[in-house]
């Protein structure tokens, strides 16, 4: 087996460390890669074809919901203003990309192994596939998402798609990273050494690696990404560059490291995993929800210790709003929301934006929000149109608007003549109103023009009525 980065043969063997594969590091350049011979590859595809996948459901259209965000996102500048591309995409699994580019006015096109993925994409998004991409046309965007890390000899994979692409043509990349953070960016828990090397990913990027494939082919990337989803390019055709070669017992040793760390994790030992391995994001995580859940100021003092390398992760900022929110520290949490927004769009963050955005009492707002929501995941419809219908109900109508403000003319009418007097006796801003009769307010006895604008419970009790001041006359 040749090294796909530098070409050579000699290999580092860790037969012990992955229960269900054998790892290998070059010792060259030091590429980490699961054990692929050369005649193991059409039982791979076979198993691609086969067993890969079962038929789709529900949460396959809510995980391609959350990946259309980060396509949106990414190729906004690219795709902006431009119709008629031709596209295709390597590894199209139901279609779904495809579909999107197609209602853009894009001419698509896609390959995929596994059949039901196939079945699909031609009978529920009206995108049929082949198995390999026709070679007698040329591609203005060639997508190859998360699909990379299947691939053996990726390299050459990469080097055929180049020939069909067009000289002012991009290849779109995106694939998980690994030996950096320890997270999982599809959000799935890291249970395991072998759950996070899983054996299907058969090559295991660094980010330096997979930028050597880019180096050694002469493409150059224009824009990249790590927050979306792994790590995600946008490459042109450039200058071949030599490879940046990594000492390859360093590799052992991260490795070494990041197996030891998980195995104290999987037992709850979440101190000893982030002390062995401090770019551990769940691990961080975990003992300031879990183990520090009763003590606050060292909650408060483990998030501000956080190593700066992983503060902006998106696990750790996810998880201090979700902390923050339930701290009732909503200003807080709504500030830190829009800015994991600007860096990685999703529903999850947009729901506690939202539910920020109820308990400030700002309805509309919250209303919009939750509406997106809805449309985008289906699972969560009800709820969401119930907390869409709630903040409906919280807003006063026209007619109760229109009585406020009669209120509040009558009420500053009155103290302009002196009609009423107010004074605030301490800092508890405790209201005293005297000389005015409550025969002398047309609209009853008790003025209520001091309000927080919030009212009342609500779905579930999850929104605790607050404190409404009001201004009561000296005969009440």
């Amino acid at each position: 087996m040749n090294c796909y980065i530098c070409g050579e043969k000699s290999w580092i063997e860790l037969k012990d460390f992955h229960k269900e594969s054998v790892l290998l590091i070059c010792k060259p350049c030091g590429n980490l890669c699961h054990r692929v011979e050369e005649q193991d590859e059409k039982v791979l595809l076979d198993f691609y074809r086969k067993e890969y996948r079962k038929a789709p459901n529900h949460i396959n259209l809510i995980t391609t919901g959350n990946k259309m965000l980060y396509h949106e996102a990414f190729l906004k500048d690219f795709l902006e203003g431009k119709k008629g591309l031709s596209c295709a995409d390597i590894g199209a699994a139901t279609g779904y990309f495809l579909a999107w580019l197609k209602k853009l006015g894009h001419r698509v096109t896609g390959t995929e192994y596994t059949t039901t993925f196939r079945r699909v994409s031609e009978h529920f998004y009206g995108i049929p596939l082949t198995e390999e991409l026709q070679s007698d046309r040329s591609y203005d965007l060639i997508s190859i998402y998360h699909t990379l890390e299947h691939l053996s000899k990726p390299d050459e994979k990469i080097k055929r798609y180049l020939e069909v692409l067009k000289d002012d043509g991009r290849i779109y990349i995106a694939c998980p990273y690994w030996l950096e953070e320890i997270w999982e960016p599809s959000g799935t828990p890291i249970s395991t050494f072998e759950n996070w090397f899983h054996k299907n990913h058969i090559n295991l990027f660094s980010r330096n690696q997979l930028k050597n494939i880019f180096r050694k082919l002469g493409l150059y990337w224009e824009k990249e990404n790590y927050t979306y989803y792994g790590q995600t390019y946008l490459l042109r055709r450039g200058e071949k560059k030599t490879i940046e070669q990594e000492d390859w017992q360093r590799v052992l040793d991260i490795l070494t490291k990041v197996k030891t760390a998980i195995e104290f994790y999987s037992k709850g030992k979440f101190k000893q995993a982030t002390e062995i391995y401090p770019d551990f994001p769940d691990a961080h995580t975990r003992l300031i929800l879990g183990t520090y859940s009763k003590e606050p100021e060292r909650q408060i003092d483990a998030w501000e210790s956080l190593p700066e390398k992983i503060k902006q992760n998106f696990h750790i900022r996810s998880s201090k709003m979700g902390w923050l929110i339930q701290r009732q520290e909503f200003e807080k949490a709504l500030v830190l929301g829009e800015e994991i927004l600007k860096d990685k769009p999703n529903c999850d963050t947009l729901n506690n934006i939202a539910l920020c955005l109820t308990r400030l009492g700002r309805y509309k707002e919250a209303m919009s929000i939750f509406s997106v929501i809805a449309s985008r995941n289906p699972t969560v419809w009800t709820s969401s149109t119930d907390l869409t219908l709630w903040c409906a109900a919280q807003m006063p109508s026209w007619d109760e608007r229109a009585m406020d403000q009669a209120k509040d003319m009558l009420f500053k009418e009155a103290l302009n003549t002196g009609k009423i007097k107010v004074e605030l006796k301490d800092e508890t801003s405790e209201v005293n109103s005297e000389g005015l009769s409550s025969k002398e307010i047309p609209m009853g006895g008790v003025v209520s023009g001091i309000s927080d604008g919030t009212h009342g419970n609500g779905p579930d009790g999850i929104y605790p009525k607050q404190g409404i001041e009001t201004v009561r006359d000296s005969a009440s």
